[in-house]
């Protein structure tokens, strides 16, 4: 996921073409810049502010802080241009520490801004809009969001791409064990203690991928380890089988389980990634 450092805050845009990429795992869950929020230097270069006018989202350091005011536009909008116009007001009263200034989050969380009505806000707006307009701005930010939308499209392709292709290809090689794979006449909940969401995911046709999303100790990695033991009895070659998961953790137990009972050069043959692993894969390949 790209993320956002103090320099990609610039004139009031998110400057989004010299982001650099990170694995989410590293990052709180606080430390994401979804669409539509705001977002506002806390050091260094004090009271920047930004919004995220595209569909993407966004990871920042530390140095930065992001609002969700409303999911009203108006609303957004509104403290978005209050931000803007007030920044040094804000950095006047808050502004700590010597040689490099900061602002603490939990002072910005607390200080106080006098609303208009909802009414009176959408009036605002719209007159910035217009003035905004005028100056070139949201023309600029059109034509970010654009540009964005454009790169977006270009890496979906790039990923999706690959993964349909060797789809195709498996069901070639692999026709014959396809056609005729009965998963009625098995009965995997006895043989290996599985409930019946979990038999139903370990028997399913053989050539469709599978999802597991579920909660934590509702047997996401047994179903998966299960799943790719059936895959081999059924007759499918380790190489041509792929899995992924979230975290390096899980990736590490999916590994040790399934290679439980195999000799070395067995092991080397299992591709489990994470899913940032898979992706960075593919797009440095290709």
């Amino acid at each position: 996921m790209p993320v956002l450092k103090v320099s990609n805050i610039q004139d009031g845009k998110i400057i989004i073409d010299k982001t650099e990429l990170c694995n989410f795992e590293n990052f709180s869950i606080e430390n994401t810049l979804n669409p539509g929020e705001v977002i506002f230097t806390l050091s260094g270069s004090l009271g920047k502010v930004g919004i995220n006018l595209t569909s993407q989202k966004f990871l920042f350091t530390t140095d930065l802080i992001a609002f969700d005011f409303n999911k009203l536009l108006s609303i957004t909008l509104y403290m978005y241009y209050y931000l803007l116009n007030y920044s040094k007001e804000i950095i006047h009263k808050l502004k700590k520490g010597g040689i490099i200034p900061h602002i603490y989050k939990s002072d910005l969380k607390k200080f106080k801004i006098k609303l208009p009505s909802l009414e009176i806000q959408e009036e605002i707006v719209e007159m910035l809009d217009k003035f905004s307009s005028k100056l070139g701005v949201v023309d600029i930010l059109k034509k970010e969001f654009k540009l964005r939308r454009q790169q977006y499209e270009y890496y979906r392709r790039l990923l999706v791409s690959p993964v349909d292709y060797l789809n195709k290809k498996f069901k070639e090689n692999y026709k014959e064990i396809i056609d005729i794979y009965d998963r009625k006449s098995l009965n995997l909940s006895v043989k290996r203690n599985l409930n019946e969401q979990q038999e139903q995911a370990v028997e399913f046709s053989l050539d469709k991928d599978i999802l597991i999303i579920a909660g934590a100790g509702t047997g996401k990695t047994k179903t998966l380890v299960e799943r790719y033991k059936h895959l081999i009895e059924s007759g499918i070659a380790k190489q041509d089988i792929l899995v992924t998961t979230f975290t390096r953790q899980a990736k590490r137990e999916i590994e040790e389980r399934i290679s439980e009972d195999m000799v070395e050069r067995e092991k080397r043959e299992i591709e489990v990634y994470t899913n940032h692993q898979f992706c960075r894969n593919i797009i440095l390949d290709y």
